[in-house]
């Protein structure tokens, strides 16, 4: 650190009030980074919006599948009754046709069932057990319409 020098006259006077600068600074302390403390804070902060995102992120995965799945089966129920226009009977879905389901679907394995007179039908889309859909769990709709609770959020 470079120290400037300079010496007052007599007739200076009125620079005397001026304090002469110190060659070191002493009881300041020169701050590097940051304290443990502030690290801290920093961290929980960061950790707290985490778990806030990923639960909403989790929720939104959770949702699009499920509409996803609704999509399937509507999709299915169009083949169900194309096949009763065709044959005059309900049929259960064959592999190839579930298979189609499932990649419009995703994660969601789809099922048909047929009345022993072959005059109506269930259709079922069960979610999977790592992505549990709690709030509606498996949807089903039959030939006339009928669709599982609640209907209004589950069936968007």
């Amino acid at each position: 650190m470079r120290v400037l020098e300079c010496t007052l006259s007599e007739s200076d006077e009125t620079m005397s009030h001026f304090k002469p600068i110190p060659t070191s600074i002493q009881g300041l302390r020169a701050q590097a980074g940051f304290t443990l403390l502030e690290l801290l804070a920093v961290v929980a902060i960061v950790g707290i919006l985490a778990s806030i995102s990923i639960g909403q992120y989790k929720q939104h995965i959770v949702q699009s599948n499920r509409r996803a799945a609704v999509a399937s089966l509507y999709a299915a129920q169009q083949i169900m009754e194309r096949t009763r226009l065709q044959t005059g009977e309900y049929q259960l879905l064959d592999a190839t046709q579930i298979a189609s389901l499932t990649t419009q679907g995703q994660t969601y394995t789809f099922a048909s069932t047929t009345t022993a007179a072959k005059d109506g039908y269930t259709l079922t889309a069960t979610p999977p057990a790592n992505q549990p859909d709690t709030e509606c769990g498996v949807l089903s709709i039959t030939d006339s319409d009928k669709r599982s609770e609640p209907v209004d959020v589950c069936w968007q």
